[in-house]
């Protein structure tokens, strides 16, 4: 058993892993990082369901 007193981190905030997930699929599909959030919020983590989404809005 550890005896570290250090609280345990705060997950409520996106890590810098996500934030590159982000920035990647926004780069991807030439939306904007705010749009991809928007896209990831409203529709998941479906990765086919994002990819569709993200096409439709570029064409738009």
């Amino acid at each position: 058993m550890s005896d570290d007193k250090r609280p345990e981190a705060d997950r409520s905030g996106a890590s810098a892993g996500e934030t590159l997930n982000v920035v990647r699929f926004a780069e991807t599909h030439g939306i904007t990082p705010d749009q991809a959030r928007e896209l990831i919020a409203r529709h998941g983590s479906d990765r086919a369901k994002l990819d569709e989404a993200a096409a439709h809005l570029r064409s738009s």
